[in-house]
């Protein structure tokens, strides 16, 4: 077995578990409040772990660092880790400053139909929050560092630590009426155990130079950051605007995007992270790598176009069987399903949008995804503000043109991307998908969570079994390096 391919399975098997504790999460979340206005609060207090897990984990300090971090040697590497570590303990502390000064800002930013008096009972719990920013920074950085030492494995548990804090603290000491400081200690307390336990594998040498400073770097790093946080920030936006319709809208939005976000960090991340160390490594050697991105390029459409189909097709068995107990009522999950099926429109952009911006990132372009993304955000969000159904427009028309974007930055090679593609393999995913869909229309929506789980489990395999000639050429790709 290739190394590509073993830590592919290792980060796949640790984002897994990491989601499905986050699954977990949700449920027991959903359980609790359902769709109210303790959700929706609830919600926020999660909102800072969650962004940061995206930011810091999934893409935009790891985007950039591992790169750098891989470019260097032993010694210098050691430095840019210590350089990097202060830069953003430095800046998550005075972001930090900012919510503990004013906490209001989460609830005017991000709720803003919320009544000021509710706000400001919660805003104790804001700042207990904001006293783990630079704990959380930290742990990107060392993120980013074992990642480029190919440690994937041990970056994926960091999310799974952060969660089963939050799950205990919603079983045990979580009050759904008032205790919501019990929701933000367990927070804090997993931030500072994810930092132990990946500190504890990195062990990088703290003290010594901080050189290394390379103003192009920096602004690399800077668009990286800003890139990603972009990519973070936009559903907050859209979760935002949709909260104006009333009451739980905001954990509606939030309980349909971890549906949304599952095949993203199981499938797509997973893929890309462990792909740019051999980007970088090719690019680093003048190697022509437009083979390598067009089989890539190809495996996550089919993977993503998998994913659609069958999100679509059993949406309303996977919802139930997560959020289906407790206090969520039927209606709260048919609205779930609702939005889920919306966002899940947007899975094949978000995939080409991933694999192009880590191509431009790996090429020292992250400021032209960092624009990329910048046009995509403004000009989607404009149709947001329309309301209505045009929130929902704006947050799949927003990855459309983000991917529309970098793809074209990248300049693909079309001649590679043909070479890449099966007609065999297509016509027969093809086939299958439509017979999936005309299989909907008889009202798949009737079988038990359960089962309809399964099907949707069995169908998806199937469906990668026809687009495997399309898969297999990445590892064997990655096998010859």
């Amino acid at each position: 077995m290739s190394s590509f391919l073993k830590a592919s399975i290792l980060l796949s098997l640790a984002l897994l578990l990491g989601r499905l504790s986050g699954f977990v999460r949700e449920a027991v979340l959903a359980a609790r409040v359902g769709i109210s206005e303790a959700a929706d609060v609830a919600v926020l207090v999660l909102t800072l772990p969650d962004l940061l897990v995206v930011l810091l984990v999934s893409g935009g300090f790891s985007a950039v660092l591992v790169p750098a971090f891989r470019r260097s040697e032993v010694e210098e590497r050691e430095s840019l880790f210590r350089l990097f570590a202060v830069m953003s303990v430095l800046v998550f502390a005075a972001l930090a400053g900012l919510l503990m000064i004013s906490p209001g800002l989460v609830f005017q930013t991000l709720a803003p139909a919320m009544p000021e008096q509710v706000a400001a009972s919660y805003h104790a719990d804001i700042r207990l929050v904001a006293l783990a920013l630079p704990l959380a920074a930290l742990s990107g950085v060392m993120g980013a560092y074992l990642q480029a030492r190919e440690q994937f494995f041990v970056v994926g548990l960091g999310t799974l630590v952060l969660n089963l804090c939050v799950i205990i603290g919603l079983l045990s000491v979580f009050d759904a009426d008032r205790n919501f400081g019990a929701l933000a200690l367990s927070v804090v307390l997993g931030i500072c155990l994810r930092l132990a336990f990946i500190w504890a594998q990195a062990r990088p040498t703290l003290v010594g130079p901080l050189s290394g400073f390379d103003p192009p770097l920096m602004i690399r790093f800077g668009s990286g950051v800003l890139a990603t946080g972009i990519v973070a920030l936009a559903p907050l936006i859209f979760r935002t605007l949709l909260s104006a319709n009333g009451e739980g809208e905001l954990a509606s939005f939030a309980f349909a995007l971890r549906l949304f976000e599952l095949p993203n960090a199981l499938l797509f991340s997973a893929l890309i992270t462990v792909l740019v160390p051999h980007l970088t490594d090719a690019a680093q050697g003048g190697t022509s790598d437009s083979t390598f991105f067009a089989r890539a390029f190809w495996a996550l459409v089919g993977l993503s176009l998998a994913t659609l189909l069958v999100g679509i097709v059993f949406a309303r068995p996977l919802a139930g069987l997560i959020y289906e107990r407790g206090a969520m009522s039927a209606e709260g999950v048919e609205r779930i399903v609702q939005l889920g099926s919306l966002m899940f429109l947007a899975l094949p952009a978000l995939a080409i949008r991933a694999l192009s911006d880590a191509a431009l990132h790996v090429e020292g372009r992250s400021v032209r995804a960092l624009v990329n993304l910048a046009i995509a955000l403004v000009i989607s969000a404009v149709v947001a503000l329309l309301g209505g159904v045009f929130v929902m427009a704006g947050f799949i028309l927003f990855h459309i043109l983000g991917a529309v974007l970098s793809l074209a930055a990248t300049r693909p090679d079309l001649a590679a991307l043909r070479a890449a593609f099966s007609l065999r393999a297509g016509v027969g995913f093809a086939l299958l998908g439509l017979a999936l869909l005309g299989w909907f229309l008889t009202g798949p929506a009737d079988l038990s969570p359960l089962t309809g789980s399964l099907f949707a489990i069995i169908a998806w395999l199937v469906l990668m079994t026809l687009w495997w000639p399309m898969l297999r050429p990445v590892a064997r790709i990655a096998k010859t390096r």
